[in-house]
């Protein structure tokens, strides 16, 4: 008799605890990163890499969209800099506009 209320003891609890709804959650925003920041990133991988920019220019040309419409002129010498970026092929010459390129930001 012990041993049976024992165990309704023990499967009363198990049943409470699984009824709970545990810990509360909150959601927690995160904000993507800024398009200069975005294109930062981008770019210091181009001048750390060398690698052909390939199709991440269209990514890069979304940035530069970004920067537009806070500051034309930065955006103006940013696409400059992609326009020569996007045909070369010389790692070391690609590594250098990247630089060019992050001293504009």
């Amino acid at each position: 008799m012990k041993f049976a209320k024992m165990v309704a003891v023990v499967l009363l609890s198990l049943v409470i605890a699984g009824c709970n709804s545990g810990p509360e959650e909150n959601p927690v925003d995160v904000a993507p990163p800024s398009a200069v920041e975005s294109l930062r990133t981008g770019l210091t991988q181009l001048a750390e890499n060398g690698k052909s920019i390939g199709s991440g220019a269209q990514t890069f040309q979304q940035y530069i969209e970004e920067i537009k419409k806070t500051d034309s002129a930065k955006a103006a010498k940013l696409q400059e800099g992609l326009d020569a970026l996007m045909p070369l092929q010389d790692s070391a010459k690609i590594k250098a506009k990247a630089k060019e390129m992050l001293s504009n930001l």
